[in-house]
């Protein structure tokens, strides 16, 4: 591009081997994309912070398909969605979500506008909440939101943003705060105290590798 002493400070020339992007001397005047030693270190780089991610999944959130949790996870598909929220918002307050594919679980078998509201703004992994489109199994409403409108970019930073906080709308409006329900409800606020006892329980269990766990939900 000339300057106005008609000197140029960039000379225009394509890549020499898809003649389609524009060339850079650090790449040996190939694109990025055709730089074989770019591409390998992009791809280590990317393996090294999906680690990371992953890491950060694994101490964030309650992982429901292990031994010791499942009790949980069977409670929880059982539950009423008022139940599962206050349930799983109980765990998101002290900074515990769960994953996208336990999620999923949660929802197959008594799915509703609302539950999967509440469910969505729980989940850790929310780059995996993506529509069948895009290679997931989730309903277009809550990727969208939660899902980041099937984004293919992953989180920038280590940690990275939680989930959304759970929209407001006409499907969730009706759900009580977890303050104000155990206040209603003495009985419950009982169970919530049992929940998060047992919760913590199958966190310690899951950090420490696994462990038995049998909390009273499994009688019910």
């Amino acid at each position: 591009m000339p300057t106005r002493t008609g000197k140029e400070y960039l000379i225009p020339h394509l890549c020499q081997h898809c003649r389609k992007y524009y060339s850079n001397s650090k790449f040996g005047y190939t694109c990025s994309g055709c730089c074989e030693d770019f591409k390998t270190t992009k791809k280590t780089i990317d393996a090294e912070h999906i680690r990371k991610l992953n890491e950060w999944v694994n101490n964030t959130t309650l992982n429901l398909n292990i031994g010791c949790a499942k009790p949980l996870l069977k409670f929880l598909k059982n539950a009423d969605t008022i139940t599962l929220y206050l349930c799983l918002h109980s765990l998101r307050a002290k900074g515990i979500y769960i994953r996208s594919e336990d999620a999923l679980e949660l929802l197959k078998y008594n799915e509703s506008v609302t539950r999967g509201h509440v469910v969505g703004s729980c989940i850790a992994d929310w780059w995996n909440i993506k529509t069948p489109r895009a290679g997931g199994k989730w309903a277009s409403y809550l990727v969208c939101y939660y899902g980041r409108f099937d984004s293919p970019a992953l989180p920038r930073t280590i940690p990275p943003s939680g989930p959304h906080a759970m929209l407001s709308c006409t499907n969730t409006l009706h759900l009580p705060s977890i303050e104000h329900a155990c206040g209603m409800f003495p009985n419950l606020s009982s169970m919530m105290k049992l929940w998060s006892s047992t919760a913590r329980k199958a966190v310690t269990a899951q950090s420490m590798g696994g462990g038995h766990l049998c909390p009273i939900f499994q009688k019910k």
